[in-house]
């Protein structure tokens, strides 16, 4: 048989939901010298039952063998932010777009990766490049000025969020965002002030956002949510 009916012959299993006879047929087919595909393939099945250091090591296989492999370095990155690995990850997403892969979704998974690494300003240079391909996603804009907060970029942080709750006032992490900005830069008024219109236009309350009015000297104003001091 071709690796063509090889293929089908393992896709059939799991159309028929016999993926444990999917698995024991991949790992059959799988060595040193066979094809990258079996091991993509295992690794595909194995994020399906959401086992994501065995699709891991299933991709890591299959980009040994053949390094131009683009899907297997981009399923090989996703998994290992499943399960933590940020700074592989980010790695992983690098190698993609080095084959071609320079797609708005990969470079946002890679600025992900990075600020989940603590690389704050390669996340920054990742959601840069993601917005100028797809400015109309909101979420990448709210990435950046994340990623802007944690080098202490207060200001470019706090313009950008200006632009984003303008569209999307129900937006609370945008809210808790914009009132950390101003508690960091030593705004107390205008972060309670945030803090307030947050609280009032979305009818919560949340710890975070005490933390930030407390770290402004606000805490106690009559407008601070959160629970009072005292």
């Amino acid at each position: 048989l071709r690796e063509g009916d090889f293929r089908l012959e393992v896709l059939e299993l799991i159309t028929q939901d016999e993926v444990g006879k999917a698995t024991a047929r991949l790992q059959d087919l799988q060595g040193e010298d066979a094809s990258p595909v079996w091991d993509f393939m295992l690794g595909k099945l194995y994020s399906g039952k959401e086992d994501f250091e065995g699709a891991a090591r299933e991709y890591f296989k299959a980009v040994n063998k053949f390094p131009s492999y683009r899907r297997a370095w981009q399923e090989l990155g996703f998994a290992q932010m499943r399960v933590g690995k940020f700074e592989p990850a980010a790695e992983a997403f690098v190698e993609v777009i080095s084959l071609g892969g320079g797609d708005p979704s990969t470079y946002g998974a890679l600025g992900i990766a990075h600020f989940q690494a603590g690389d704050f300003a390669s996340a920054e240079s990742a959601f840069r490049l993601v917005i100028m391909m797809d400015p109309r996603e909101a979420r990448w804009k709210q990435a950046l000025a994340e990623s802007l907060g944690r080098q202490n970029k207060y200001a470019d942080s706090i313009n950008l969020i200006d632009g984003l709750i303008a569209k999307d006032r129900d937006n609370a992490d945008l809210w808790k965002l914009q009132a950390y900005a101003y508690a960091n830069i030593g705004g107390a008024e205008m972060a309670a002030d945030v803090g307030a219109i947050s609280a009032d236009h979305l009818n919560f309350t949340q710890a975070a956002g005490a933390r930030a009015l407390a770290q402004a000297g606000v805490i106690g104003r009559p407008h601070a949510t959160g629970p009072q001091t005292g």
